[in-house]
C-alpha cells in the first residue's frame, strides 16, 4: 500500500466539503470556494490524464494518499500506512486552509490511539494554526470528545495556550467555554495557563463573562425545575467555580477553594451577576456562615470590602451601552447560541417573555440583604482584626444609593456609635474622611454621594440611642 496513491485522492470531479464548520462556519469565496481541499491542488487536462497545478509544487503521493484517507475518516486504511511508513512524516501534508490530518482528525473525531500516532508521526502539527489561527487542541475543543482535547494537551506545547483564533479572538478556555467542554477540561485549560482568564474575545468578553451569558439561563431554568438543554446543572456550577476562583486569583494573587469559597468568589468578582449568588445562596445555605481559613472572612465581609462592582462588564448588544441599571439575558434552547444582553431601551416589548430580568447594579445591597435575612447577627460579626461589616463598606469606599449600609443599620442599628478599631472614628466621620480619596477634588459633583452618605449616617444617629 506504501506507493499506491489513494483513488478518491485523485478525483477532479468537485465535491462538497462535508460540514461547513471546515470553515469556521463561514463560505469562502471563489467559484471553487467549496471543493476538495485536495482536488483543488489538481486539474484535469484535455486528454483526461491528471498534472499537477504548478510545477514547482509537487506532492509525495503517500503524503497525499494519507490525507486523503484522514479526511474521509478511513482511519483503519491510514493506521495501516502510519504502520507501513511511520518514520517518514507521511502526515505533515499540509492543505489550503492550512490544515494538517492532525487538524481534519481534531475536527472529525477519532481514536485516541490514532490521534496520538498523528501526534507522534509529525509533533510540529500540534503547534500550527490553519486559515482561522486555530490550532488542533483548539479545533478539538470545538468538535471533539473530551480524550482527544486531553491527549493534544499533554502533547502539545504550552505556548498554544496563549494562542487565540483570528475569527473570533477567543482563547483556548473561551473555546471550551462556548462548546461546553467538560468541568475536567475546563480545569486542565487553566492549570496550563491560568493567564487565559485576562483574555477577551471579540465581543470583549473575558472567559467569566462569556460563561454566564451562555449558561446563567440554562442554571437558574433548571432552578426552576424546567428543562432547557442537556448540560448538567453541577457541571455548570463546577466550571463556574472554577472560573471564579482563578478569576480571583488573577486579580488579587490570593488561591482560594473553588467550592467552599464558591459564593464569597461570586460577591468578589464584579463579573458574576447577583443572581447567581442568589443561587448559591438559595443551594448551599452553609456557605452564608463559610469563614475564609485565610483571612477569617465570612461572606458579609467579602460583600462590604467589594468596590467596582458597577464596571460595565455586561454591554447591550444592540446599543453598546455599558452603563445600565437594568439589563436582560436570553437564553435559548440552542446549546451553541451565544446569548444576547439586552437592555430596557432596545428590547421590544414583545420579546420580553424570552428574556431574565437582572438588576447588576444593586449586587452588593441584594446580596447583603439576602445574608441578613438569613441571619441578621452577621450584620455585627467582627473580622480577624475586630473590623465590623459597616466600617469595611466606609473604608471599601460604598456609597449610601450602592452599598450594604442601609441594610446593615437596620439590622443593627448599635453599629452607629461603634468606633473604628483601626482608625478610632465612628462611621459618620470614617464617612467624611473618604471624600477626597473616593473621588479626588478634580470631581466635586461626585463628592454629593459622600456627603449623601456622610448626611444618612447622622440623620440616623439617635436610632443608636433608643
Amino acid at each position: 500500500m506504501g506507493n499506491c496513491r489513494s483513488s478518491s485522492a485523485l478525483r477532479s470531479s468537485n465535491i462538497k466539503l462535508e460540514d461547513s464548520t471546515h470553515h469556521g462556519g463561514k463560505s469562502l469565496k471563489g467559484a471553487a470556494s467549496w471543493r476538495h481541499p485536495v482536488e483543488l491542488q489538481f486539474e484535469t487536462s484535455s486528454n483526461g490524464t491528471h498534472s499537477h497545478q504548478d510545477e514547482s509544487h509537487q506532492f509525495d503521493d503517500l503524503k497525499l494518499a494519507f490525507y486523503e484517507h484522514v479526511y474521509r475518516q478511513n482511519y483503519f486504511e491510514a493506521m495501516e500506512m502510519l504502520d507501513d511508513h511511520g518514520k517518514s512524516q507521511i502526515s505533515s501534508y499540509v492543505d489550503r486552509y492550512k490544515r494538517t490530518p492532525l487538524h481534519w482528525a481534531s475536527i472529525k473525531g477519532t481514536s485516541l490511539s490514532f490521534l496520538n500516532a498523528l501526534i507522534e508521526n509529525y509533533p510540529e502539527a500540534s503547534v500550527m494554526k490553519d486559515y482561522l489561527g486555530r490550532t488542533p487542541l483548539h479545533l478539538a475543543c470545538e468538535h471533539a470528545c473530551d480524550q482527544n482535547v486531553f491527549s493534544l494537551l499533554r502533547a502539545t506545547d504550552p505556548v498554544v495556550t496563549k494562542y487565540r483564533d483570528s475569527e473570533n479572538l477567543r482563547s483556548l478556555l473561551a473555546e471550551s467555554i462556548v462548546n461546553l467542554r467538560s468541568p475536567l477540561i475546563i480545569d486542565a485549560i487553566l492549570q496550563a495557563d491560568t493567564n487565559q482568564m485576562a483574555m477577551k474575545d471579540f465581543q470583549g468578553n473575558n472567559p467569566t463573562v462569556l460563561f454566564f451569558r451562555i449558561n446563567l439561563g440554562t442554571i437558574l431554568g433548571k432552578h426552576r425545575g424546567e428543562s432547557l438543554t442537556s448540560s448538567n446543572l453541577d457541571d455548570l456550577v463546577d466550571i463556574a467555580a472554577m472560573l471564579l476562583q482563578a478569576e480571583v486569583k488573577l486579580e488579587t494573587g490570593i488561591e482560594t477553594e473553588a467550592h467552599k469559597n464558591l459564593l464569597a468568589n461570586a460577591i468578589q468578582c464584579p463579573t458574576c451577576p447577583f443572581e447567581f449568588v442568589a443561587y448559591i445562596m438559595s443551594e448551599f445555605q452553609e456557605q452564608i456562615g463559610y469563614q475564609d481559613i485565610t483571612t477569617g472572612d465570612l461572606p458579609i465581609h467579602t460583600a462590604c470590602r467589594a468596590h467596582d462592582q458597577e464596571l460595565g462588564l455586561y454591554k447591550c448588544d444592540n446599543c453598546k451601552q455599558a452603563k445600565m441599571r437594568h439589563v436582560a439575558y436570553y437564553f435559548s434552547h440552542s446549546n451553541r447560541t451565544l446569548r444576547h444582553v439586552i437592555c430596557d431601551d432596545c428590547i421590544h416589548e414583545d420579546d420580553k417573555t424570552g428574556y431574565t430580568r437582572l438588576s447588576p447594579m444593586k449586587k452588593i445591597q441584594e446580596t447583603v440583604k439576602a445574608i441578613l435575612i438569613a441571619n441578621d447577627k452577621y450584620a455585627s460579626a467582627l473580622t480577624k482584626t475586630g473590623e465590623t461589616p459597616l466600617a469595611l463598606a466606609l473604608k471599601s469606599k460604598q456609597t449610601w444609593s450602592l452599598g450594604a449600609m442601609e441594610e446593615i443599620i437596620k439590622a443593627c442599628p448599635s453599629l452607629l456609635y461603634q468606633r473604628d478599631i483601626t482608625t478610632d472614628l465612628y462611621p459618620f466621620q470614617l464617612s467624611a474622611s473618604q471624600r477626597n480619596l473616593r473621588y479626588g477634588d478634580d470631581e466635586p459633583k461626585k463628592n454629593i454621594d459622600t456627603l449623601t452618605t456622610t448626611f444618612e449616617l447622622l440623620k440616623r444617629w439617635p436610632l443608636a440611642n433608643r
